[in-house]
Parts: C-alpha cells; structure tokens; sequence
C-alpha cells in the first residue's frame, strides 16, 4: 500500500528535543519543498545534529528517498535524494559515519533497495536484492560484523517475513523466509547479544 504523502513538518519532542521535566518545546523546524515528502526514520547522529529520511514525491511515478542532515539546533547542513520510483522507510548512521538507508524499489517488480551514502550524503553503492516476488523492507540495522540486516516481507502467494543479511557492501550473504499460510510483515528487529 503507498503511504500517503505530507510535507514534512516536525514537532519531535523524543527525538529532537532535549527531555526536560516539563518536557518544554525547545525549537520545531520543517523541512521540504514544493514537493511531498513522507518522513520514514529519525537518529541523533554522532555530532549531536539529526538524520532525517523517508521519501521525496517527485512527479508520478518518481518517489525518491530522501536524506537530511541537520545541526544540533535542526539547521539543515546538507540533504541529498536517491534512486527514482523507490520508498524509503528505515535508516541508521553507520559505524563509518556514513549513512544506511533501505525500502523497496520498483524496476519490473517490487524489491529491498539498500542504499550506502558517505558522512556528507554523497551515495557510495546501493543494491537491489531480491527475485520474482515482491519485497519490502521496513526495517534496517547495522551488525556488529559491519554488514547489514533487513527485514520486511516477500510476497509468495501471501506475504511472510523476509529477513536478509548483508556483508559491508551490501552483498547478499543469506536470507530466510519466515511465516504460514496467514499474512505476517516484520516492522522492526534488533541485533541481539550472541549476534542473532
């Protein structure tokens, strides 16, 4: 299902916003342009500014994801756009102080797009990882191997969890399919303690 689109326009009290007692807004800022952007993932980066992404409408058919940078006070430093009919829903900083970000693609069929950018935005690699079916990735950490983890859904008759695990240059090492007759959709996971 496309999500529906909004101008960006944030009041982030958890993520941007210092926690005080009385939880008082410090500063709110909106981000955008003439176009529709959809905001998909929020990280405190390691300069104390912000990572924003999600996804940029562009013209139909043309939805791009979208990276933002900001300061500590929200000011935008720089944001860059990727790939074209894509969506992205999960990002994270990564150990090299670059950027992860991942959703689905479309180019003849729907599949994970994994898209690698350095400290500045700039786009290092993506991959397209998939097959015949259709696959969405809703969720994305960095593992303590430097590689990556994915997970979402693969549609094969119904959908069932997908998760897929990468090297650090995004190459596929394995990927495992997971559920029943019924419909299940993997939002969120986490590295756990014994590297599982």
């Amino acid at each position: 299902m496309r999500p529906a689109y909004f101008r960006i326009s944030f009041l982030l009290l958890s993520v941007l916003c210092s926690f005080s007692f009385s939880q008082a807004v410090q500063w709110n800022l909106s981000y955008g342009t003439g176009s529709n952007e959809y905001l998909s993932a929020a990280q405190q980066t390691s300069d104390g500014g912000y990572m924003l992404a999600g996804t940029r409408y562009i013209a139909a058919g043309n939805n791009v994801y979208w990276l933002v940078k900001t300061d500590s006070s929200g000011g935008m430093q720089w944001n860059n756009t990727f790939g074209t009919n894509g969506y992205c829903y999960a990002a994270t900083q990564t150990s090299d102080g670059g950027y992860a970000l991942a959703g689905f693609i479309y180019s003849g069929g729907y599949n994970f797009w994994l898209v690698k950018a350095t400290s500045t935005g700039s786009q290092e690699w993506v991959k397209s990882i998939g097959n015949a079916s259709t696959e969405y990735a809703y969720s994305l950490v960095q593992t303590s191997d430097g590689g990556y983890a994915l997970a979402g859904y693969q549609y094969a008759g119904n959908n069932n969890f997908w998760l897929v695990k990468t090297n650090s240059s995004g190459d596929m090492q394995w990927n495992k399919s997971y559920g029943n007759a019924s419909s299940q959709t993997a939002y969120s996971m986490k590295q756990t303690s014994d590297g599982g």
